[in-house]
């Protein structure tokens, strides 16, 4: 019978460069906002790709562009980070841009990171996965580790991080996105997934707060160091 392995602590050290690939605006908070501030406080480079334009999809009666970007931009300032490269590709429609891939492989190959942070393969929102896809099948993404996040699925966790004393960091964060909070309430769902995952850190008698992962090592290193593979 496979018995599942509880979440490892993440393992921050000797992170000097981060790549990081956000589908829409508020994803960087919801998904990795601790992560991110922890890389940032560390010293470590983070680079931030915003892949979609975040206009709401196809079918939104109003292009949210303009609300949303600014947003963004006041988010990640939050989090540490001061700039971002944004794609602008169609919202809602990632999943048919045909040289998705290849601009992603592109991106890595050019940055050459330590650490890639991308939303996982298996989340329920199409933009979110075909991100993650390309990022998986990415031959340059082979050089480095990869840590995917969890938005709209719970993913099969490796490795936990404690975020507990950054919790308020990461609320205002998403209070940023003012436009985003008018359609859902995300932030008890970011506090309850976050209170969630937190329960594989220790108990220490008060409210822990973690951001879960599934990290997946180069292959060329020790098996013994690898975490599992995503996908």
């Amino acid at each position: 019978m496979h018995r599942s392995m509880p979440p490892k602590p993440f393992p921050l050290e000797a992170i000097e460069h981060a790549l990081v690939f956000i589908p829409h605006p508020d994803d960087e908070a919801l998904g990795c906002g601790g992560l991110l501030r922890r890389l940032v406080d560390a010293g470590c480079n983070v680079e931030i790709v915003l892949v979609s334009d975040g206009c709401g999809g196809p079918n939104h009666p109003d292009n949210l562009s303009a609300e949303r970007l600014p947003e963004f931009a006041r988010s990640i300032r939050i989090l540490g980070v001061e700039k971002y490269e944004a794609w602008l590709l169609p919202d809602g429609c990632l999943d048919q841009v045909p040289d998705l891939n290849e601009r992603i492989n592109a991106r890595i190959k050019t940055s050459a990171p330590d650490l890639i942070i991308a939303p996982w393969p298996g989340d329920l929102h199409p933009d979110h996965a075909a991100i993650g896809h390309a990022v998986a099948s990415s031959p340059a993404a082979d050089r480095c580790s990869v840590a995917w996040f969890e938005i709209w699925s719970p993913l099969p966790a490796s490795h936990v991080l404690d975020i507990t004393d950054l919790m308020d960091v990461k609320l205002q964060a998403l209070k940023a996105h003012e436009t985003a909070l008018r359609f859902g309430n995300y932030l008890e769902a970011m506090m309850g997934l976050s209170a969630y995952r937190g329960i594989n850190l220790p108990y220490r008698g008060a409210a822990n707060y973690a951001e879960a992962y599934l990290l997946r090592a180069p292959p060329d290193l020790p098996r013994s160091r690898r975490a599992p593979r995503g996908g």
